[in-house]
């Protein structure tokens, strides 16, 4: 039986196999290959080298003494894939990847940005509306960040914010980046596709109406 290393390292939602296990076998002052390999010679660990195998995972569970859930996060959603990416370095006081299907570009509880460069977004409001909204409305119906249909609103909103907008935004960050400025108009173009056709909801204007004179959130 595999017993847990004895420095315990806290995981992070939705982390990878990878990113845990180098960060585990790292605080305990072990290479992963290294102990991989002793266990494999022991008939621990499986013949497979193929990082996401199953078997490789159990192990990785049981030498941080992890609840069965751990690793398990879905690889397609709606049949798009949900990759891999940067979570929020504060939630671990680490940096880690993993797959979040759950949640959009902003880790709300560190009010930090997910897409690149993790700056601060206390003075970002809308960045934060726009990402308790997409988890509400939009998570629900099995959209992800990398579907086509997120990456299309990508595009759409950025041809069309305004450059006043684009300028007034990149204020509120310490490091801006034209996803991060577009998040909140991306966020409601994304509903616009998915909302089905004669639906209601409530409707929240857009905090900043030079964006997008007119254009309404709706959400269920």
């Amino acid at each position: 039986m595999i017993e847990p290393l004895p420095i315990p390292t806290r995981l992070i939602g939705g982390e990878a196999v990878d990113s845990y296990a180098t960060s585990h076998a790292g605080r305990n002052r072990f290479r992963v290959e290294d102990l991989e390999r002793t266990l494999r010679a022991q008939g621990q660990f499986p013949k497979s080298k193929a990082r996401s195998h199953p078997g490789r995972k159990a192990v990785w569970r049981a030498l941080g003494g992890l609840h069965e859930r751990a690793f398990t996060e879905p690889q397609t959603v709606g049949g798009n894939w949900v990759i891999d990416r940067p979570l929020c370095h504060r939630c671990g006081n680490r940096n880690a990847q993993g797959r979040r299907p759950d949640i959009g570009m902003v880790c709300v509880k560190h009010r930090r940005w997910l897409g690149g460069p993790q700056v601060d977004l206390s003075r970002f409001g809308e960045a934060l509306v726009a990402e308790r909204h997409w988890r509400r409305a939009l998570v629900p119906r099995g959209i992800v960040v990398e579907a086509p249909v997120v990456l299309l609103a990508a595009e759409s909103a950025r041809v069309g914010l305004r450059k006043g907008v684009l300028e007034q935004r990149s204020e509120l960050v310490s490091v801006p980046s034209p996803d991060l400025c577009q998040w909140p108009v991306r966020t409601a173009r994304v509903w616009s596709v998915v909302l089905p056709a004669g639906g209601q909801g409530n409707c929240l204007v857009m905090a900043n109406r030079s964006a997008h004179p007119g254009v309404r959130w709706c959400w269920p």
